[in-house]
């Protein structure tokens, strides 16, 4: 089945609102073109009103005043109506050409009447009994009712323009905030529960959750994460598992010198008695002294394992073993590893029942408390304190409960 990751789906989403916005931006365009032109032939109608208006108010001058100059303007008004028509023609719409067709036939038979005005009319006291008075009245009223309509017509498209952008003003903004609640909650679905997904895994791996990662049959870039993860976790586990062991070696060499001493003197022990041993065996004296000291090299070949015994299982690795061990054996091991690395001046009190004993693992809990005491030592800046390990059993919860106390400095408050 065809899947798309987080890159691809972005792209398609941010691409479709993209074109569906361009298209929306077009259509708003050409619409804007429409207005303009919607603008400019108002502009036009109103200016042929004015002139047609001017050319009726200096005609009615004319004829009640009876002065040449209010005619020889309304001939000039009647001259830039025409020159006005010619500039205008080519840029009406079709719809109002119609009108104008008409308005300037109109203004054609007005300018017949009209212009011969002057001379058929002269002299007489009342231009009113002129024969073409009537005509000329006529035919002006209805240029003023054909540049009206004009006017009218216009302003009925702009008012239909703005009521039809409305509506299309309207329906994109509800386009863009139903893309946006779309967009967003596909965001939540996928994206967003995806890198959910991812911060809640990073927090499992700072808390020390190695656990394996969730899958997922999306092959997208947050999986591709998981699975650095996955490397990450694995490398790391490798990692803390080698800086154990190297802790571990770190603590043995710390232990190496003081080992040196420790088997110095059951060594010391033994070569002595081996001396004194053949020296009565050559001079065949008394056997039970001979039985003695044999008996002394036994002991202290035994001690001498057992200390070499000690170092070796610290330093093995091995699985989680859980048996019945005694607590003090555990405690008074640990004390016995670190005893010639301790200071003097530094006593270690140990306060523990011989009856205490659990289900652990004795060498982790050895180096347990071999940690603790070391680091009890270190703190300890004064030339004499002591340390005290005390274990007592909780009678309520039935746990043991095992306490390191030290005389030193304690942990710093800043980093507590």
């Amino acid at each position: 089945m065809f899947r798309l990751n987080l890159r691809k789906k972005l792209i398609i989403g941010f691409t479709a609102f993209l074109l569906c916005s361009s298209v929306l931006n077009l259509v708003f365009l050409r619409d804007f073109d429409h207005f303009r032109k919607n603008v400019r032939m108002l502009i036009h109608a109103s200016n042929i009103s004015n002139l047609c208006l001017e050319i009726r108010r200096y005609e009615k001058n004319y004829i009640i005043k009876k002065e040449l100059e209010d005619y020889n303007i309304a001939s000039d008004f009647i001259k830039k109506a025409f020159d006005y028509f010619l500039k205008i023609e080519s840029d009406i719409d079709i719809e109002s050409q119609e009108t104008l067709s008409d308005l300037k036939n109109e203004l054609d038979q007005y300018m017949v009447y009209f212009i011969p005005l002057k001379d058929k009319c002269a002299g007489k006291l009342n231009l009113q009994e002129c024969g073409d008075i009537e005509a000329i009245h006529r035919l002006g009223a209805n240029i003023v009712t054909l540049a009206e309509s004009m006017v009218r017509d216009a302003q009925l498209e702009i008012e239909q323009f703005t009521r039809v952008s409305k509506v299309k003003l309207v329906l994109y903004y509800t386009f863009l905030v139903a893309f946006s609640l779309g967009g967003m909650i596909v965001f939540l679905v996928t994206i967003g529960r995806r890198l959910k997904d991812l911060e809640e895994a990073a927090d499992a791996i700072v808390r020390g959750d190695y656990e394996s990662l969730p899958e997922s049959k999306l092959n997208d870039e947050v999986q591709i994460v998981f699975k650095a993860f996955e490397r990450m976790v694995t490398d790391l586990e490798e990692r803390q598992e080698q800086l154990f062991q190297a802790e571990k070696l770190s603590s043995i060499g710390t232990l190496a010198s003081g080992m040196a001493h420790q088997l110095n003197n059951p060594l010391n022990n033994i070569a002595t008695s081996c001396q004194l041993a053949m020296e009565e065996v050559e001079e065949d004296k008394d056997k039970s002294f001979l039985h003695k000291l044999l008996k002394t090299i036994d002991d202290e070949t035994e001690r001498t394992a057992e200390i070499v015994r000690g170092l070796l299982e610290f330093s093995r690795r091995e699985l989680f073993a859980c048996k019945l061990t005694s607590i003090k054996d555990v405690i008074k091991k640990a004390v016995g590893l670190v005893a010639s690395e301790l200071p003097s001046g530094i006593t270690i009190i140990q306060d523990v029942p011989e009856k205490l004993v659990a289900c652990i693992d004795e060498q982790k809990i050895t180096e347990v408390f071999l940690n603790l005491i070391i680091n009890s030592i270190q703190a300890i800046k004064e030339p004499i304190g002591s340390i005290v390990i005390a274990a007592e059993l909780d009678l309520d919860t039935k746990w043991i409960v095992i306490s390191v106390s030290d005389t030193g400095t304690g942990i710093e408050e800043a980093i507590r």
